[in-house]
């Protein structure tokens, strides 16, 4: 068909295609979550982060009092400012843990957009670049590091290597 010449369309599927498994899982509850380290060491971190731009209008706090008897955020490159996928869901969404949840989400969706891209040119097959693209979003390490375990680090790199590869 006419319509599947066009990467967009390709992507629209993935996107369609990935959503199920986030939906499954109820990724896109933004009330509730399992422990892990999204409850128990971001959203302290995030919830401050909100609060110390609502209520103190502070931008960029020097130091947490939530985690670890007190810390900076000086020279921690996980921290929630340096995410761009986490900044404004903080104030667009009414959760904290429902911005970290989508924040997480759309990670992973960029991440198989990229991977689609990827695969997309190194290989012009439309076929094998949306199959790297569902394995790449849903391996195992991924399932379990990011969506049992919690560590939104990685959710927040992996996105970029599909992209670092495809421009270098």
């Amino acid at each position: 068909h006419k319509v599947f010449e066009k990467r967009w369309a390709w992507i629209i599927v993935l996107l369609l295609i990935s959503i199920v498994p986030f939906w499954y899982y109820h990724w896109f509850n933004i009330n509730e979550h399992h422990s892990g380290d999204i409850v128990l060491y971001y959203l302290p971190r995030v919830d401050h982060v909100k609060q110390s731009v609502l209520e103190y209008h502070s931008w960029f706090p020097l130091w947490t009092p939530y985690y670890f008897a007190g810390t900076s955020y000086i020279g921690k490159p996980n921290d929630p400012y340096m995410n761009p996928f986490l900044g404004p869901l903080i104030f667009l969404l009414p959760t904290t843990l429902g911005a970290i949840k989508i924040s997480m989400v759309l990670g992973m969706l960029i991440a198989g957009i990229g991977m689609f891209l990827l695969v997309d040119y190194l290989l012009q097959n439309k076929y094998a670049a949306l199959l790297a693209a569902l394995i790449y979003m849903f391996n195992d390490f991924i399932l379990v590091r990011i969506f049992y375990w919690g560590w939104i680090v990685f959710a927040y790199e992996y996105p970029l290597l599909p992209f670092i590869l495809l421009f270098t």
